[in-house]
């Protein structure tokens, strides 16, 4: 019974998960910067 109770308040306590829309986004966002930089070190190499 109290293992029960233990998996209730953890459920009920749990914060739902980031939609993946959002998670995707913020990936994206990531993905430009390092783009950015790379191509920012390549421009610098090249000098």
């Amino acid at each position: 019974m109290g293992i029960l109770a233990w998996i209730g308040y953890t459920l009920a306590t749990t914060p739902p998960p980031k939609p993946i829309e959002e998670i995707e986004k913020e990936l994206e966002e990531e993905l430009k910067k390092l783009e950015k930089e790379l191509q920012e070190s390549e421009r610098e190499e090249q000098k």
